[in-house]
């Protein structure tokens, strides 16, 4: 699918907060030791209006949607790390991290879905609120070993990862549906808390070793082991009416979940160099399995699925000289399906959107080829990059999403081939010698053929974006720089089913940056975007300003101190738009953004050379 947003990258109202500190030392003549340990808060807000069309083989309809959504996210991390060279052909790194987590979350919906011709099918509310707890414990040793003969290696490497996560739950939600004449034929309620448990264990094991048989040729084995065990249990419980409480046990909601997946693998690859070409290519073998089991109710499913696959790669790299290469590389890749898309016990906690598996879906196969073409002349500060992907997938997870007449929604994942997709990007830059500066020309495409099912018709998508830009920098005198530069946002995807039409559009910017260093050691930075949003659904189609400025003051010896005010959004017209098109809808969303406000800020720097030092260390007062 495509998505275009045309506001400011961030959406909703953000409360953010953190600290943290570092700890590093040389231990001994053998020893790095690093330390760091950081708390995050981050509590965003949003409040989102969302108009969707779905798409249906013979006609298609509406859905509404408003809702409002607060999380409140505590973390703390720990990070220790010590590389030990035991001696000149012997090091050993260890990594420990433990992080822990608490998270609060509310969402509170109200929602109706519509035929094409404004008839109500169905409408309601829902009203959710979790609290978790989780904790994370991870680690990494690394073993290195040179030889005496050059390019001889072997490297051992073991990951190991343990997470935990506890939580409950409260929904309480309402939904009506009606007949096509319009009366009321049903309403289902919710009111309902659940008990949730989840933990995994896993560990990720791989040796490497490199032989040299020839003059700047390499022979490389590699051998990999992961195993990975997760648990998961979800307890829900009623209201009562007789007795007042959540005691009356659901067990169409209540489900034990357990899997265990793992893979081996075992791969040879020749790295070779000789004169300007780089060259490697190899294969792996690799197996995998996935056993799992998972009980709901008084039904209990089994799912065991192998997977074995060759997997082939290939990389060239062409230096024409020192500032121009080309390279081209080819890797496959293999996803698997995991227990939720196989176990065929569906999952009814969302009435209106029922998911249910497939234990017949067969693993993902892709192929993927890049092209990477790199033009630097810094004597004439003129440079060339291009990028391109094309990748393609054989039995691509896909959703078949079956739709009643109430606008029930039942979503089985199914396998399909022919899915392909190209990706590019290209960027020229120029000297302007006679506005000493640089003009720099580039653009991005992205294409993506593939299908999904609707009501068991298939749906081709083919979705095409495009991105030109163009910028002009500029200097005058060391002290004045000046930015202009353009954007152009174009996506248009189309869909195979007689309903549907194209969904086209187009998002425009403008802006403009100025950087100013003035006398007695001020600075002034202005910059302005203008957006405009068109082709969208009404009341989406905007066009706005977005306006910032600060001005700030350096002082204190070596310029260690600054003092800063910063406008955001003087104009007060931010807003946060998206459209969406995807499988099988088209979607119109507005959040709310944060607006008009300013910042007052000191920043005190350790370094005398500060100023000038992008790696700085400082302080920082908001």
């Amino acid at each position: 699918g495509a998505q275009q947003s045309g506001g400011s990258s961030a959406t909703g109202i953000n409360t953010i907060g953190g600290g943290g500190v570092n700890y590093n030392n040389i231990i001994g003549n053998h020893t790095d030791f690093t330390s760091n340990l950081f708390y995050n808060h981050f509590a965003p807000l949003r409040e989102t209006d969302l108009e969707r069309q779905y798409l249906l083989p013979d006609s298609s309809y509406l859905y509404n949607q408003r809702s409002r959504n607060l999380n409140k996210n505590n973390s703390y991390r720990l990070n220790l790390g010590a590389d030990i060279r035991l001696d000149s052909f012997h090091s050993i790194k260890i990594s420990p991290s433990f992080g822990f987590q608490q998270t609060e979350n509310s969402i509170g919906s109200t929602y109706q879905t519509m035929s094409n011709d404004m008839r109500l099918s169905n409408e309601g509310y829902s009203n959710t609120s979790t609290e978790s707890d989780g904790f994370n414990l991870r680690n990494e040793i690394l073993f290195r070993k040179k030889f005496r003969q050059k390019g001889r290696t072997f490297s051992l490497n073991l990951q190991t990862s343990l997470n935990g996560t506890k939580g409950d739950g409260v929904q309480n939600a309402m939904n009506n549906f009606y007949s096509k004449s319009g009366s009321a034929i049903r309403r289902d309620t919710i009111n309902q808390v659940n008990i949730n448990t989840s933990d995994l264990w896993s560990y990720n094991l791989r040796g490497v070793y490199t032989e040299p048989i020839m003059p700047n040729t390499l022979l490389e084995f590699n051998i990999g082991k992961s195993n990975s065990v997760n648990n998961a249990e979800k307890v829900t419980y009623n209201f009562n009416r007789l007795t007042g409480n959540y005691d009356q046990l659901n067990p169409l909601l209540t489900n034990n979940f357990s899997n265990t997946y793992g893979y081996t693998n075992a791969g040879v690859k020749l790295r070779a160099v000789k004169g300007s070409i780089n060259i490697a290519g190899g294969i792996n073998a690799q197996q995998a399995d996935l056993e799992g089991m998972v009980i709901s109710g008084t039904k209990d499913s089994v799912v065991e699925q192998r997977f074995r696959n060759l997997l082939p790669n290939a990389r060239i790299q062409y230096n024409f000289t020192r500032y121009k290469n080309l390279t081209l590389t080819y890797t496959t890749s293999t996803n698997q399906p995991n227990m939720a898309q196989l176990q065929p016990v569906p999952d009814i906690s969302d009435p209106l959107n029922i998911k249910a598996g497939n234990p017949d879906l067969k693993q993902e196969y892709t192929h993927a080829l890049q092209l990477n073409m790199t033009s630097i002349n810094p004597f004439r500060n003129k440079n060339l990059f291009l990028f391109l992907t094309f990748n393609q997938t054989a039995n691509k997870i896909v959703n078949n999403d079956v739709i009643d007449s109430y606008g029930v929604k039942t979503t089985i994942p199914v396998n399909i081939d022919g899915v392909k997709s190209l990706n590019g990007r290209a960027s020229l830059g120029l000297p302007v010698r006679s506005l000493h500066g640089s003009i720099n020309i580039s653009s991005d495409i992205t294409y993506n053929k593939g299908k999904q099912f609707i009501n068991n018709t298939p749906n081709e998508i083919i979705n095409l974006n495009l991105g030109p830009q163009v910028r002009l920098d500029m200097t005058f005198g060391g002290k004045l720089f000046v930015s202009a530069a353009a954007e152009l946002r174009y996506s248009n995807t189309s869909y195979s089913l007689a309903s549907a039409r194209d969904a086209v559009f187009i998002i425009q910017e403008y802006s403009a940056d100025i950087q100013w260093e003035m006398p007695a050691g001020f600075f002034m930075n202005t910059s302005y975007t203008y957006t405009v949003n068109t082709q969208q659904a009404d009341g989406f189609n905007t066009r706005f300003p977005l306006w910032n400025a600060s001005l700030s003051k350096q002082f204190l010896r070596y310029r260690r101190g600054e003092l800063k005010l910063t406008a955001f959004d003087l104009m007060n017209k931010n807003v946060g738009i998206s459209r969406t098109a995807n499988q099988n809808f088209i979607e119109d969303k507005r959040v709310n953004n944060l607006q008009r406000f300013f910042m007052l800020s000191f920043t005190y720097s350790l370094s005398k050379n500060a100023a000038n030092s992008p790696q700085r260390g400082t302080i920082i007062l908001r």
